[in-house]
C-alpha cells in the first residue's frame, strides 16, 4: 500500500509539473505575441513604417481609442513583459488587468467628454460615427470606446443634474446650500417639538 501511495503521489506531482510547464509556455507565448503586436503598432502609429496596412491600423486605432492610441503600443509591450515574467497567472494578476482596463475606459470617457461635449439634437449612432471620424481624422478625443459613455455623461435628458451643475465649484456651493437648508429644517423641527412639549 505504501509503495502504491508513493507512486500515486509521484504521478500527481508529475501531472502538476506538466500542467505548470504548459501554463508557463502559454504565458510566454502570449507575452511574445503582445510584444510583437506592440512593436507593430508602434511602427504603425509613430513612424508609419508598415505601409498601407500600418496606415489602416493607425486610422482604426485612433477611431476606436482616440488620443490614447499613442500609448497603446507601450501598454502592449508592458503587458507582454509582465506576462513573460509572471510566476503565476492567478487571481491577483487578472484583477490588476481588469482594474487597468476600467481605468483606461474612464480616461477615454473623460477625454472624449471634454473634447466633444455637445450632443444636443444628435442621435446616439451619429455621435459614435462622429467620435470615430474625430479620432481617425484629427487624432483627438477618446474615440468610439470613449464615446460609449461620454454621450450619456453629457445628455441633459439622462443627467439633468450634471447638465445644470457642470463644474466643481457649483457642485460644492449647491452641496453647502443643501446642507444648510437641511440643518435649518432640523433645527426648526426641534424647536417646534420643544414648544409643544412645554405646552
Amino acid at each position: 500500500m505504501s509503495t502504491k501511495g508513493k507512486q500515486t503521489k509521484a504521478q500527481k506531482a508529475a501531472r502538476m509539473a506538466e500542467l505548470e510547464r504548459k501554463k508557463r509556455i502559454k504565458r510566454e507565448a502570449t507575452g511574445v505575441l503582445l510584444i510583437a503586436l506592440g512593436l507593430f503598432f508602434a511602427a504603425s502609429l509613430y513612424v508609419d513604417a508598415v505601409g498601407i496596412l500600418g496606415r489602416v491600423v493607425s486610422r482604426v486605432c485612433f477611431g476606436l481609442f482616440g488620443v490614447l492610441s499613442y500609448v497603446l503600443p507601450l501598454i502592449m509591450l508592458a503587458l507582454g513583459v509582465l506576462s513573460i515574467s509572471a510566476s503565476s497567472g492567478k487571481g491577483a494578476a487578472f484583477s490588476t488587468f481588469v482594474l487597468s482596463i476600467l481605468a483606461l475606459l474612464c480616461i477615454l470617457v473623460l477625454l472624449h467628454a471634454n473634447a466633444r461635449s455637445a450632443v444636443e439634437s444628435i442621435s446616439l449612432l451619429d455621435y459614435y460615427v462622429d467620435a470615430y471620424q474625430f479620432g481617425s481624422n484629427l487624432q483627438k478625443g477618446g474615440g468610439v470606446i470613449g464615446a460609449l459613455l461620454a454621450y450619456h455623461v453629457h445628455c441633459p435628458i439622462a443627467y439633468p443634474f450634471v447638465d445644470r451643475y457642470a463644474d466643481i465649484p457649483s457642485l460644492c456651493r449647491y452641496s453647502n446650500r443643501q446642507a444648510n437648508q437641511d440643518g435649518r429644517q432640523r433645527g426648526s423641527g426641534k424647536n417646534r417639538r420643544r414648544k409643544e412639549n412645554a405646552i
